[in-house]
Parts: C-alpha cells; sequence; structure tokens
C-alpha cells in the first residue's frame, strides 16, 4: 500500500526546468547527496577538532597499560600453575584407579574355580 501511494507522489527538484520526481527516488537522492565522501566535514589532524595527546597523557596510558598487562601475565601464570597441579592430582588419581583395578583383577583370577569332578 505504501508502494502505491509512493508511484503517485511526486516532488519538484529545486531547479524549475527538472521535470518532477517520484517520492523514492528524491529520498535516494537525498541520501547520496547527504552519504557523499567529498562532503563530509572531517576534523583534519593538527586542526582544533582533533586533540594532539600531550607527553603526559601519554606516559598515563602507558602506565595503565602496563599494569593491566602485569596483572593479565599474573591470571596467566596463576592459571598455569592451577593446570598443573590439576594435572599432576589426576595423573595420581588415576594411577590409584587402575592399580585398584589391577587388584581386583588379581584377586579375582586368584580364586579358585569351581570345578566338576568327573564320577567314576
Amino acid at each position: 500500500m505504501l508502494r502505491d501511494n509512493e508511484e503517485r507522489l511526486s516532488l519538484r527538484g529545486s531547479a524549475s526546468d527538472k521535470p518532477p520526481t517520484k517520492v523514492s527516488a528524491k529520498i535516494r537522492e537525498i541520501l547520496t547527496e547527504n552519504l557523499a565522501t567529498d562532503d563530509l566535514d572531517l576534523p583534519q589532524p593538527g586542526s582544533i577538532g582533533m586533540a594532539t595527546p600531550t607527553l603526559g597523557s601519554l606516559t598515563e596510558e602507558n602506565r595503565l597499560l602496563q599494569s593491566e598487562l602485569n596483572r593479565v601475565e599474573d591470571l596467566l601464570s596463576a592459571s598455569r600453575a592451577e593446570r598443573d597441579e590439576i594435572g599432576i592430582k589426576y595423573n595420581a588419581l588415576s594411577e590409584r584407579v587402575s592399580d585398584r583395578i589391577s587388584e581386583r583383577s588379581n584377586q579375582f583370577m586368584s580364586l579358585t574355580p569351581y570345578t566338576v569332578e568327573p564320577q567314576n
């Protein structure tokens, strides 16, 4: 329904010699004009709109980043130590389970089997 209305509506351009344009075409034209890269007002380096970092702010940022790096390295080191500890506990537990299974298997094998002696 909106499409039908768009096709019927038309707008006159800014120049009187241009024919009327459909609304959807006019919207596209406006967007194209407003999004053109040569029309963008970006601040140029060194202009007032662009803040130049000072030595003090760079030093502070460097200090904060170094502090964060040290914190992350400490966390990584702690997680590696925890991983190693868990690995050691896993190996010890696995060995104990294996030993118990072997003991049970040996006990089972050492039981005298019930044999039937032939009758004469």
